[in-house]
């Protein structure tokens, strides 16, 4: 996902493989990036109708401004996480936290 403006409203959130989220604008977002919590692993076998688990996501360059949180992840029961997101050169400006974890941010 690139180029896209977001203003108030939700964000985006992702999972799966391999996503590349850069050049984005988020303003007065409630979560403006928000790193899925799988509850199955796809390339290990699970069902396709899981919410597979984030491997090798790259957030990059992205700008942020004033959002209730800038980047969030949340729990699930039985959740496996993510692994390699890689956060790096975005601008984040004002709003309440620019990371959430858990239900805190919500």
């Amino acid at each position: 996902m690139s180029t896209e403006i977001i203003f108030q409203y939700p964000g985006i959130r992702f999972f799966g493989d391999d996503h590349r989220i850069y050049s984005n604008y988020f303003e007065n977002c409630p979560l403006a990036i928000q790193i899925g919590n799988g509850d199955g692993e796809v390339a290990d076998g699970a069902k396709l109708t899981c919410h597979d688990r984030p491997d090798r996501v790259f957030i990059g360059f992205n700008t942020l401004i004033n959002n209730k949180t800038g980047f969030y992840f949340g729990r699930r029961h039985n959740g496996l996480g993510a692994t390699a997101i890689q956060i790096t050169g975005n601008l984040i400006e004002g709003g309440k936290r620019w990371l959430g974890f858990n239900k805190e941010a919500v």
